[in-house]
C-alpha cells in the first residue's frame, strides 16, 4: 500500500525563539512544509515575495491567531504520482486516481534521473514530460481521524456529505497552489 497515511504525513513542528511571548505552549495548528519559507523571511524582517502559496506562521509564533484557521484551514500531502490526501484535521480524504494514473506529467529534469520506478518516454512536453506509472485499481477513501486515527474503517459510503466537501476542497486547494490542471483530471474531480 502505497498510501500516505496520518501518521507519515503527521509531523511535529517544534520552534523556539528567545523573544518568545508564550513559552511551552502546545498550539494544534494545521501547517505545511512550504510555510516555513515565509516564516522566516518575515520573522528576520524580510519581504515574502509573490507567487508562493506558503503562509507565514509568525502570527501562532508571536502568541496571536486565537483561531488558528486563519492561517491554514486544510492541508494536502501526497507522493508524486500517487494519491493526493487533503485533511482538515478532523477528516481526511485521500483522492486515488484511476488505475490508469493519466494524465501524469513530470515538470523539470528528466524524470528518470530522480525516480528509477518511472517510466516514461524520451517525450519532452514543452516544460514536463509525459509520465507512465500505471497504479493499479486503488479506492479513495475517507476517515474521521479522532475516532479512526489508524484510518482502518472508509466512511466514504457512509459520509457521503464530508467526503464531497472536501474533494471540492481540494478541487480549491488545487487551483490555490496554481497545481497544473491536469491534476484534476488524473483524481477525477474535475
Amino acid at each position: 500500500d502505497a498510501s500516505m497515511y496520518e501518521e507519515r504525513a503527521r509531523i511535529p513542528f517544534v520552534v523556539w525563539h528567545p523573544d518568545n511571548p508564550a513559552p511551552g505552549r502546545r498550539v494544534a495548528s494545521l501547517v505545511q512544509a512550504v510555510d516555513l519559507f515565509p516564516t522566516l523571511l518575515e520573522a528576520v524582517g524580510r519581504k515574502i515575495p509573490g507567487g508562493i502559496h506558503g503562509r507565514p506562521l509568525t502570527p501562532i509564533l508571536r502568541g496571536g491567531a486565537a483561531d488558528l484557521r486563519t492561517i491554514r484551514d486544510v492541508c494536502s500531502f501526497g507522493r508524486f504520482g500517487e494519491a493526493v490526501h487533503i485533511t482538515d484535521g478532523e477528516w481526511t480524504l485521500r483522492a486515488e486516481p484511476d488505475a490508469e494514473n493519466r494524465p501524469l506529467f513530470w515538470y523539470g529534469q528528466d524524470p528518470r534521473a530522480v525516480q528509477r520506478r518511472v517510466k516514461t518516454p524520451a517525450r519532452f512536453d514543452g516544460g514536463r514530460f509525459p509520465v507512465e506509472l500505471p497504479r493499479g485499481r486503488m479506492t479513495s477513501a475517507l476517515h474521521r481521524i479522532a475516532s479512526d486515527p489508524r484510518q482502518e474503517k472508509n466512511l466514504i459510503d457512509s459520509e457521503t456529505g464530508q467526503g464531497d466537501r472536501l474533494r471540492r476542497r481540494l478541487r480549491e486547494f488545487i487551483h490555490e497552489i496554481e497545481a497544473p490542471e491536469e491534476q484534476l483530471l488524473r483524481l477525477g474531480i474535475a
